[in-house]
């Protein structure tokens, strides 16, 4: 019972307990079992923080980053990392990055995301790894960033294992290696990641940069499609069911997927839709409704729908 679970923290938080407090402030932040009040959140979470409890003090940075009061965010990021958060630390980095509450100031943002990453922290690992990368907030370095990005993948940073597994799949920072890039995938896919199932998915369905496998495309594909409801995936499960490619050729599963993938903003499943309703394949022919789905495509300038009209 939320309610009564509440009540006892509440019996807690009176008598001075800054877990209880904090957990207070959290539950009147979410209105778990009370009312949902922000005014009594940060009232209860300012106590709990007022008793240098890291976890409280980094909700506070929280609450006052969604109201963009960066400068107090800041404060309390701070303190919650001088307690030894490196969650907090992490966003402490990213708004001396960005200039946010703090003066701009890159190197101290690097620094503080490198001392998190240097203690095994996986997400610090990652940003290092995209700050090399990318060489937006440091000098692009290839070396460095893949360093970390493994470190991270190590770590079980699910991205990080996508990413890696990506890059021995195109070959870009790595030489191509396709079991490498099946088993990084793998490991991200595992844990739900539905970038990587739709990259496995992908990839096993077209042989680019993986091994060729139909029925595994197809279950991975099914899990991005459904459990991820990534418009990607959809889209590819219909062209699986159109060609009877990994599973028997089912027109009228084809055209749900393709829908769902439409109603996502798929241009591409939206233009495949269209043609199902021009051609009659899964749904009735429905001219009328063909151009509605080729006018939504080209309406955002996909060439093939405007072909049709």
């Amino acid at each position: 019972n939320e309610a009564m679970g509440a009540w006892w923290v509440r019996k807690a938080a009176d008598l001075g307990d800054a877990e209880a407090q904090g957990r207070l402030g959290q539950l009147y932040r979410d209105g778990i079992g009370v009312a949902k009040n922000k005014e009594l959140a940060v009232s209860w979470l300012q106590k709990a923080a007022a008793q240098d409890f890291p976890l409280s003090q980094n909700d506070l940075g929280d609450l006052h980053t969604m109201d963009h009061s960066f400068a107090e965010a800041a404060k309390w990021y701070r303190k919650a990392a001088e307690g030894g958060m490196e969650e907090a630390q992490l966003k402490l980095a990213e708004m001396s990055l960005r200039g946010w509450g703090v003066p701009e100031n890159p190197q101290e943002g690097v620094r503080l995301c490198l001392d998190a990453a240097s203690r095994g922290n996986a997400e610090a690992q990652m940003q290092l790894a995209l700050y090399y990368l990318e060489g937006t907030r440091v000098a692009r370095d290839p070396v460095r960033a893949l360093f970390w990005l493994r470190k991270s993948a190590e770590g079980g940073h699910a991205s990080a294992q996508c990413l890696l597994g990506v890059n021995y799949k195109e070959g870009w920072l790595l030489p191509p290696n396709k079991d490498l890039a099946r088993q990084w995938l793998e490991k991200a896919a595992q844990q739900g990641y539905t970038k990587a199932q739709v990259a496995l998915g992908v990839g096993m369905m077209m042989g680019q940069g993986l091994q060729r496998d139909n029925s595994r495309a197809v279950e991975w594909l099914q899990k991005a499609a459904q459990d991820g409801n990534d418009d990607e995936a959809q889209l590819h499960l219909g062209m699986c069911y159109c060609s009877g490619v990994g599973v028997p050729k089912d027109l009228e599963k084809a055209t749900k997927w393709f829908r769902q993938a439409a109603l996502q903003g798929n241009d591409e499943g939206a233009h495949v839709l269209g043609l199902s309703y021009l051609n009659g394949e899964g749904v009735p022919e429905d001219e009328p409704r063909a151009v509605q789905w080729f006018t939504r495509a080209g309406a955002r300038g996909y060439a093939p729908a405007n072909r049709k009209l």
